[in-house]
């Protein structure tokens, strides 16, 4: 062991010996102990604040719950701060941890996350209410889950995930429901007289949800989830998302539709089935209206639009042709990702690595091993402007130059390629969408 080292263990447990020995047993000079040595190097490891954080959390935690209730409101919260992590998982009481979460709503959207997956079990005593007050509880705690976060983190998504949870546009929301600790069924319905929560028999013809506790071994206090709704974005992801929509459409309604077509006339196709639903996959539970896809015409046509714009069908299937259709799909799909963010996702959006990143631009490198299918390997870097945005398409070091030619070639000319211009682009687009958001 060397001496500096042995000097600095000495350090520590001088100060370790001095903190034990205070005569003060105050957190604010605890707190400027640990500070003082993180100062000076001589806590082992530990190079950020947790620990205070840890303290802060543990004084907080020993009050009695009206003055912690009562102190939450005028909590302080940074962003890098493990402190309300801490907290709620330090607090014990239902409504304690309720005031906790209801406060963090308005901090940011990671800790709202952290604090929901970290908070202490407090099932038994929700589990000790009788069963009317466990099911308003439950109620109360799922439409509060819905609402502040959206409110907070998401209002650009509210009226759409209103509009899907009632079946209807509305201004507020109230939530009615019955069950037990082991089920619950509810259904979302307009908000009237300032009566939010009900506890009654779902009224039929409703959306009506349900949620197994038990099978889904959830805990009595997993009412505040945060729900999800599909993005929107601007003209472009609402251009590609129409043309994916309607090929999908064509292909399970055996419909013939021609996407060269004026949108008037593919309009007018859709008319006759504007009530149906059409599902992601053959078991799927997501699923898209036809009426949005009106919607979606309705919306190019108002922006100048007259057909769908099949970009892809500009480029030849040479060579020189596919390396400029790379470019410009890798573009295109950070413009797209670019209004997906800002249109839905405002609030947070500095939340998004690959967001505050853009522009960037990829070298793509094509692999072949063996007898395997052509795979692609990537990097980026962001770039100065848009004009750079793109792609750059490179010979693998793994393969010979004299190769690179024939299997790019390969990839222009085939129809099986998920790049394929008859398969649409569209496809990779939003798979890597998806991954960045």
């Amino acid at each position: 062991m060397s001496r500096a080292f042995r000097n600095r263990i000495r350090s520590f447990d001088h100060r370790k010996t001095a903190w034990s020995n205070s005569k003060s047993s105050s957190f604010d000079q605890k707190g400027s102990i640990i500070g003082d040595g993180i100062r000076h190097k001589w806590s082992p490891g530990l190079t950020h604040e947790a620990i205070g954080d840890y303290l802060r959390a543990t004084r907080l935690a020993q009050k009695d719950s009206v003055s912690l209730i009562a102190e939450l409101v005028t909590l302080e919260v940074d962003s890098d701060s493990l402190f309300p992590v801490f907290l709620a998982a330090l607090v014990n009481g239902y409504e304690t941890q309720r005031a906790l979460l209801q406060q963090l709503a308005y901090t940011d959207l990671q800790t709202y996350c952290d604090v929901m997956r970290y908070r202490t079990d407090v099932s038994a005593e929700i589990l000790g209410q009788t069963s009317d007050e466990f099911i308003r509880n439950y109620l109360r705690d799922l439409l509060e889950g819905i609402e502040k976060p959206l409110s907070s983190f998401f209002p650009e998504l509210r009226s759409d995930i209103v509009k899907v949870l009632v079946g209807a546009p509305v201004r507020d929301i109230a939530i009615s429901g019955h069950g037990s600790p082991e089920y619950v069924e509810y259904t979302f319905l307009s908000a009237q007289s300032g009566t939010k929560v009900t506890v009654a028999q779902t009224p039929v013809g409703r959306n009506i949800f349900g949620v197994n506790l038990k099978l889904g071994a959830l805990k009595p206090n997993s009412g505040p989830t945060l729900q999800v709704s599909e993005p929107e974005g601007g003209k472009e992801w609402i251009a590609e998302r129409l043309f994916g929509r309607l090929r999908l459409f064509a292909y399970q309604s055996k419909c013939e539709l021609d996407l060269h077509a004026r949108l008037e006339v593919l309009e007018s196709q859709l008319l006759p089935f504007a009530g149906e639903l059409v599902r992601k996959g053959r078991s799927s539970d997501l699923f898209f209206t036809v009426a949005s896809m009106l919607e979606d015409i309705n919306l190019l046509k108002q922006n100048g639009d007259t057909h769908l714009h099949l970009w892809w069908e500009a480029y030849d299937l040479d060579v020189a042709a596919t390396r400029n259709l790379l470019d410009d799909f890798y573009k295109r799909l950070q413009l797209v990702y670019k209004e997906v963010v800002e249109h839905s996702f405002r609030t947070v959006a500095s939340g998004f690595a690959f967001y505050t990143s853009l522009p960037v631009r990829w070298n793509l490198q094509l692999i072949h091993r063996y007898n395997l299918p052509l795979t692609l390997q990537y990097t980026w870097h962001p770039v100065a402007n848009w004009d750079e945005a793109g792609a750059d398409v490179q010979p693998s070091r793994r393969t010979r130059s004299s190769d690179y030619e024939i299997r790019l070639q390969r990839i222009s000319s085939s129809t099986t390629q998920v790049w394929s211009a008859d398969k649409s682009i569209a496809s990779l687009g939003w798979h890597r969408i998806r991954a960045a958001l």
